[in-house]
């Protein structure tokens, strides 16, 4: 497998499922699929993916009106902003900062399915799990722990403004995962808010207030010393291609072969160019070319 000129050398496809269409969201997603590694399952519960053509790729399957969840029928609170649906009750408007309000206007309420992550049928194995934050992440990891025993990544979206009901649940979360041997590794990607009003129509409006962030959980020291090399090498892959975390590829690769490690950080640019035997000539004596 290459990508950016490095050659990963893996086998198989590496695995994601993308719980509320967020990694799908993503800007870079068309570039990440092009790279011919990964198998994507999105649950599409709030429709956000309505008109994409991203359902005729190959390797991407789109489920739309179905959560991961227990099982049981859910709501789904369509907002004005689809941004904002979600299987949460809705907090009243008025406790959410303005940025919000209007989009979060709930416009309908409509019956969706769950699926409890463990009962997925066709789901052999689970590389990259990515969750949003529309959702009981807490519910549906309750339910999966037969999945998360064997992921290679795990991304939990947290609202910093608790755009839905119910407390802010890190703890919790990371409590879940590490027992099933994940551990939080680092906060990634925040997105803002500007508290500027919409009708001054700046052109680059600053945004201040933290909004979300994704919470990233990695398999614990024990556990990723005992992976496969392979299953090593698709972690690094999705560490670097997906959230340029190379050092941590770096490591990853270090413990499979140390000669493709150095391949990594060359072509990563973190060692200077090879440098080249010098090819000048010293007059001398006994070698004097003719001087015509």
């Amino acid at each position: 497998m290459t990508a950016q000129s490095f050659n990963w050398n893996f086998q198989g496809r590496l695995v994601a499922l993308d719980q509320g269409a967020g990694l799908a969201s993503r800007p870079d997603f068309a570039a990440l699929m092009a790279l011919d590694a990964l198998s994507v399952i999105i649950f599409d519960p709030a429709s956000r993916l309505h008109g994409s053509r991203l359902g005729e790729h190959p390797h991407v399957q789109i489920f739309n009106g179905i959560t991961l969840g227990d099982g049981r029928p859910l709501t789904l609170h369509a907002c004005l902003d689809s941004q904002l649906s979600s299987t949460r009750a809705p907090q009243p408007l008025t406790t959410l900062p303005a940025p919000l309000q209007r989009g979060a206007q709930v416009l309908a309420r409509l019956p969706v399915r769950s699926a409890r992550l463990d009962d997925l049928q066709g789901l052999k194995t689970l590389d990259w799990l990515v969750l949003d934050d529309r959702h009981d992440n807490l519910g549906i990891l309750q339910h999966a722990s037969a999945t998360l025993g064997q992921l290679l990544l795990a991304q939990v979206s947290l609202s910093m403004l608790t755009p839905h009901a119910g407390d802010f649940e890190f703890a919790p979360l990371c409590q879940r995962l590490a027992e099933n041997d994940l551990r939080f590794y680092r906060f990634h990607a925040p997105s803002h808010l500007s508290q500027f009003p919409a009708e001054l129509a700046l052109a680059e409006p600053r945004a201040t207030q933290l909004h979300t962030v994704q919470a990233l959980f990695i398999p614990t020291p024990e556990r990723l010393a005992q992976l496969p090399p392979q299953r090593r090498l698709k972690l690094a892959f999705v560490l670097d291609t997906a959230y340029g975390l190379h050092d941590l590829a770096y490591s990853l690769l270090a413990g499979v072969d140390q000669g493709q490690a150095a391949a990594y950080l060359q072509a990563r640019h973190y060692l200077p160019a090879a440098s080249h035997a010098a090819t000048t000539f010293t007059l001398t004596a006994e070698y004097s070319p003719a001087p015509w």
